[in-house]
């Protein structure tokens, strides 16, 4: 759930982008597959823990990763 700059500074190798700043955030990961496994990053952590929460509520298996560098 990195900006789009954060993204392309480093991730991990196959992640997706899902910037935690569009407006349409809890649509695009509703269509996520739900069959699998997710793990959330950002860069400092508080992002992704808004997201792994809202993910849960929406049904997903998901651990939030924190920040990674």
């Amino acid at each position: 759930v990195r900006t789009k700059e954060e993204f392309e500074s480093g991730h991990v190798e196959g992640a997706i982008n899902i910037d935690f700043y569009r407006e349409d955030l809890k649509e695009v990961l509703a269509k996520l597959d739900k069959s699998k496994k997710y793990g959330v990053y950002c860069r400092s952590g508080a992002r992704s823990s808004r997201v792994v929460e809202l993910m849960k509520e929406l049904g997903f298996d998901v651990e939030d990763l924190g920040a990674l560098t």
